[in-house]
């Protein structure tokens, strides 16, 4: 079974702001956490989770340092792509 978790990721930085979106980080055979999906958050105990997970891990730059986020505003969502040759989280 894969283990995954609510996070606070860095989408961009500009003028010395941070922004972030909220997804679900999950883990891979290795237990690396290598891939992110928009998060579902649809009741109460979801809410809880995710305030614990991002209360607990702060602010996840891995993706942002790692790969690149692009902006599609015809779908409104940041989609990732990972850089060549990176390692794992």
């Amino acid at each position: 079974m894969f283990n995954w978790k609510y996070a606070l990721v860095l989408v961009e930085e500009r003028q010395g702001k941070q922004f972030c979106e909220i997804y679900e980080l999950h883990q891979d055979v290795r237990g690396s956490w290598t891939t992110l999906s928009k998060a579902s958050v649809d009741s109460l105990g979801d809410i809880e989770k995710l305030y614990a997970d991002v209360k607990s891990d702060g602010i996840n730059r891995w993706f942002y340092d790692n790969g690149t986020f692009l902006y599609d505003p015809t779908k409104e969502i940041w989609e990732w792509e990972k850089n060549e040759a990176q390692g794992v989280l």
